[in-house]
């Protein structure tokens, strides 16, 4: 059986879909099942994976107009028509009758360009798979595209198995698809690892995005503090941002091997992620995850899922507001309590070890595909 695994984003800023696919790989690959994955074109060479397809052009309209709403719809609108000889002519190619078909984190104009070009293949008896990772309840405009979208899909498709990984996303996407959308666990293959850490190191990790909370932190810094010992890690592109700060700053590159990745967490105490809470109120991190695992403190917003998360093992210290953030208050109070905390999480990064991983994964992908079948 072969699944062909589609994915429309850049992984210079978006690397961590980069890390989902070779942690999917590994849960699903074997001698009787395999998998191609399916990229834009023109991606660095250091990423790459076996069965590696560069294929689609362009990818999506990254037009950031504060214009307004008309100009992202023109510019997405003229995509979806510019895209489609190339969606056409890759599924005729690469996708074959009794095929299982993975979208992830798909625009609706990728999506609609892909069901179309689908329909001019004429390919028969393909299951499709769809991974959502981001809620669109909060745009009317895009939840009616979506749901007229969905409607077309579930026309088209004999089966189609929908999941996330929160439930939170998932009851919102339920609404939409008018199907069942079922949770499943992040696959990683990291073990909980609880260690020595400096007291005062901060990490922002990835690319200064506005949705990660770039304005959070560049306010954060720009602050008078009474700790003159704290030190933040940044990515080295919010140097241009940042006018001056009283913190120590130690700037890395902005895209990380997976070994440089891994080696931060281990020489930082606080994992923090302001991210915009009306974005990630229902979508999960995978830094969060990661961070558990490897014993770092995280510091998120109050309002994610991140913060859902934390609230379940009674670590409430750690949910803050960052509109009303202070630096020194934060680290008096984590540090007066910090046996505690790091109990809490400890059992929370026990729990997490046991529960996102490549098994749990395959365990539960396989058993949808077996129902999709019978």
């Amino acid at each position: 059986m072969n699944l062909k695994y589609f994915i429309f984003v850049d992984f210079e800023t978006a690397g961590h879909h980069f890390d989902y696919a070779k942690n999917f790989q590994v849960a699903v690959s074997s001698e009787n099942f395999k998998v191609q994955f399916i990229v834009l074109q023109g991606l660095p060479n250091k990423f790459s994976l076996k069965e590696w397809y560069p294929v689609i052009q362009g990818g999506r309209s990254r037009q950031k107009s504060l214009n307004k709403r008309f100009n992202r719809f023109a510019s997405n609108t003229q995509w979806v028509f510019s895209a489609m000889p190339s969606f056409i002519s890759s599924i005729s190619r690469i996708i074959e009758d009794g095929d299982i078909v993975f979208l992830e984190d798909f625009s609706y104009s990728e999506l609609c360009a892909f069901i179309v070009a689908l329909l001019f293949s004429n390919k028969k008896e393909l299951l499709l798979s769809i991974l959502f990772r981001y809620s669109v309840n909060q745009s009317i405009i895009k939840y009616v595209l979506y749901k007229f979208l969905f409607l077309i899909v579930n026309l088209l498709f004999r089966e189609v198995i929908y999941f996330s990984d929160s439930n939170l996303l998932s009851n919102s996407w339920e609404k939409i698809v008018k199907r069942r959308v079922t949770t499943f666990p992040i696959p990683n293959r990291l073990d909980y690892l609880a260690h020595n850490k400096p007291p005062r190191i901060f990490w922002w990790p990835g690319y200064p995005r506005e949705d990660k909370g770039l304005n959070r932190i560049i306010k954060i810094l720009s602050e008078d503090h009474r700790i003159s010992d704290a030190k933040f890690i940044l990515s080295e592109d919010v140097r241009k941002f940042l006018k001056n700060t009283s913190l120590r700053i130690e700037y890395i590159d902005p895209i990380l091997s997976t070994d440089k990745y891994l080696s931060t967490f281990q020489r930082v105490r606080y994992v923090i992620l302001p991210y915009d809470k009306i974005r990630y109120s229902k979508s999960t991190s995978g830094v969060f995850v990661e961070a558990v695992l490897l014993g770092c403190i995280p510091v998120v917003e109050h309002g994610t899922w991140m913060a859902q998360e934390l609230d379940k093992f009674g670590l409430m210290d750690l949910i803050v507001d960052f509109n009303y953030f202070d630096l020194s208050d934060f680290v008096q109070n984590i540090e007066s309590n910090i046996e505690n905390i790091e109990f809490k999480l400890q059992v929370m990064g026990k729990f997490y070890a046991r529960y996102h991983t490549v098994d749990s994964y395959r365990d539960e992908f396989f058993h949808a595909i077996s129902c999709a079948f019978s």
